[in-house]
């Protein structure tokens, strides 16, 4: 404990109270020399760092940093090694997709048919199985289905569509650039049950 703290050794007491026994005394006015009664007389401590003491015991565990920003993209890798030839033999068939899905209500699948799509390699789209208005009669410009994925061309494709009828009839279908595949023009009281099978075009 400090006793006091004086400008020069002439404050310090001829000795201390027996209040301040054991206290210390600082003497200065910007740095300190520090002054302690002996008993007998004063003298000056050395004040000096001990021992460094032993480690504490680990803290627990902080939370995460935020995440750091995204580095630079690389550099561009090489080129790599030419593939071998294709031939012929190598083409894939054409995938025959489910288009049921795609039709519009109250156009139905007909029973035992499927009703599929497929674009081939040069993005031409073939549809195929037997559609059906439900209660028949179907009015002009009836929505049958939607285009498939990817396949709305850029004008409009006027195509031709077989009923399924005795004696035969030929119906226009459209297949619009709002995406829509529409009946055109259907003579009154049709049965409503139309083949897909030449249905088909390009999207350009």
């Amino acid at each position: 404990m400090v006793a006091a703290v004086v400008p020069d050794t002439s404050h310090l007491p001829a000795a201390p109270t027996a209040a301040q026994a054991g206290q210390v005394w600082l003497v200065g006015t910007t740095s300190y020399v520090v002054y302690w009664w002996n008993g007998t007389a004063w003298q000056t401590l050395n004040m000096a760092a001990g021992p460094q003491g032993p480690a504490g015991t680990a803290g627990p565990t902080g939370p995460a940093g935020p995440q750091g920003v995204v580095g630079p993209t690389g550099a561009q890798g090489p080129v790599g090694a030419t593939g071998a030839t294709g031939g012929m033999s190598q083409l894939l068939p054409p995938t025959w997709v489910d288009a049921s899905t795609l039709l519009i209500t109250p156009w139905k699948v007909l029973p035992g048919s499927l009703v599929d799509y497929y674009i081939d390699g040069f993005g031409r789209c073939q549809l195929r199985g037997e559609v059906y208005f439900q209660g028949g009669n179907p009015t002009d410009a009836s929505i049958i289905m939607t285009c498939p994925p990817g396949t709305t061309p850029t004008q409009t494709a006027t195509l031709m569509a077989v009923e399924d009828v005795i004696p035969t009839r030929v119906y226009r279908v459209d297949v619009r650039t709002d995406g829509n595949i529409v009946l055109r023009f259907p003579v009154p009281n049709s049965t409503g049950q139309i083949f897909l099978d030449s249905l088909s075009w390009s999207k350009e």
